[in-house]
């Protein structure tokens, strides 16, 4: 088995890379990772919530756990020496009970091997799929339950 590095592995939403082949597809990985809130973030959400406006401290606290189980995701698939992980999927969902708040992200994909079928153009266009950022997936995310909800009605 091929050995990969974890920062080498591909990540994408979608079902195909451009400019790769899938010669095989390994296994569905996943990560979750939980993380509290903490009284001080829970203090100053509440502020916003009763005047209005954005959590800066639980956005940062979500991007960093996008971000650990993206890297999760990443190290489990390099384990089985896959190139890719398609079809990557990242749920949100808050934990909490007896006045304690965790949030709980799960990042799934499907691993693969692929073969890069043509070299990306030299010119400055190369639009290849490379590293995905938590803001990058938050926002993907994001869209999808939006479209998920418009589809429902």
């Amino acid at each position: 088995m091929r050995t990969r590095r974890s920062s080498d592995v591909l990540v994408s939403t979608t079902e195909e890379l451009e400019r790769w082949e899938v010669t095989e597809y390994l296994d569905v990985v996943s990560a979750h990772v939980v993380a509290g809130t903490g009284f001080f973030s829970d203090v100053a959400a509440s502020f916003s919530d009763v005047f209005g406006g954005r959590s800066s401290s639980y956005k940062k606290q979500l991007e960093d756990i996008n971000e650990e189980a993206t890297r999760e995701l990443r190290e489990k698939a390099a384990q089985q020496g896959a190139d890719a992980i398609l079809g990557l999927r990242i749920d949100h969902d808050e934990i909490s009970g007896q006045q304690k708040g965790m949030l709980m992200v799960t990042a799934t994909g499907t691993a693969v091997r692929a073969d890069r079928t043509t070299e990306p153009e030299k010119n400055g266009t190369d639009d290849s799929t490379g590293p995905v950022s938590a803001r990058e997936l938050s926002v993907e995310s994001r869209a999808q339950r939006l479209v998920r909800q418009v589809e429902e009605g």
